[in-house]
């Protein structure tokens, strides 16, 4: 976390994006591992939506250790930042059936016709948020495969929206590999990021 906080600061970031996924199990010392946040120098602050591997270990858990960080939670909410609307979608809770789509439209007159981001952890609904007027996407959730042959299945599930920037009209994607790994700490197929996006 160290050292991808060092790469982030470099990069003088406006804000930081968290799309999900940040902790991985039940395990460690949250607090220790998420205490470098606490040096991220991002003028608009830290924003972060919960992933399916936050559920994992419970939600509220992870969102107690963030805000305690200082990082704005956002549970399907939206905030305006400077007159840039940011919406985030939570994941759905273990056990859970959450219409993620029918969520993003209760929140849809917060944004629509306004400059937005949303963030929402899986990219496996992106014609539905772009007939809501959504203009930019950020996702995660696919890891890229990250190791051989899931690259493959990923792929299938999300459309071929599970890697990428996609442009298409005045809605934009984009699905990051994410920084680090989930289960096993290796990866054999793409490799770890820190997306770095200007807005214009």
């Amino acid at each position: 976390m160290k050292k991808i906080v060092k790469k982030i600061n470099s990069v003088s970031p406006a804000a930081l994006f968290i799309t999900g996924d940040l902790f991985d199990g039940s395990d460690g010392d949250l607090d220790l591992m998420s205490s470098s946040l606490t040096d991220v120098r991002a003028e608009r602050g830290i924003f972060f939506i919960s992933g399916n591997h936050e559920t994992y270990l419970g939600t509220e858990i992870a969102y107690r250790v963030l805000r305690n960080k200082g990082v704005k939670v956002l549970n399907d909410e939206v905030v305006d930042v400077g007159g840039l609307k940011i919406a985030g979608i939570s994941y759905s809770e273990r056990g859970e059936h959450k219409n993620i789509v029918s969520a993003a439209k209760k929140l849809e007159k917060d944004f629509r016709g306004k400059p937005n981001i949303l963030l929402c952890h899986s990219p496996r609904f992106a014609q539905d948020f772009r007939a809501l007027g959504v203009n930019l996407q950020l996702s995660g959730h696919s890891h890229k495969g990250q190791i051989f042959p899931f690259g493959f299945i990923s792929r299938i599930i999300f459309n071929g929206y599970d890697y990428g920037l996609f442009v298409e009209g005045d809605y934009t994607l984009y699905t990051t590999s994410g920084t680090a790994t989930w289960g096993p700490a290796m990866r054999t197929e793409g490799a770890s990021e820190i997306a770095v996006i200007t807005l214009r």
